[in-house]
C-alpha cells in the first residue's frame, strides 16, 4: 500500500505504507498510517490546508483522529 499526497501545483514522492509487525498476519493498522502521515504530510501541511481522506476503514479509526488533531490536521 502507498501513501500519496498532492495539491494544485505540487506532490509528494509516493510513501510505502509498512505493514505492523504487531497485528494479526502483520497487516497495516492505524499505527501504519500515522507512520506514513509522520513521514510525508507532516512535511507538508500548513494550517488552513484541506486534507482530504479516501474510506478506508484504518483512516476511521480513534487512534488517527487523536493524531490528527493532536497535529491541528
Amino acid at each position: 500500500m502507498v501513501y500519496a499526497c498532492f495539491w494544485y501545483n505540487s506532490c509528494l514522492e509516493l510513501i510505502t505504507i509498512e505493514r505492523d509487525p504487531l497485528v494479526v498476519k502483520e497487516g497495516y493498522s492505524a499505527r501504519s498510517y500515522i507512520w506514513a502521515l509522520e513521514d510525508g504530510l507532516v512535511l507538508i501541511y500548513k494550517p488552513l490546508d484541506i486534507y482530504q481522506m479516501d474510506n478506508t476503514l484504518i483512516y476511521a479509526l480513534n487512534l488517527v483522529k487523536e493524531w490528527l488533531e493532536t497535529h491541528n490536521v
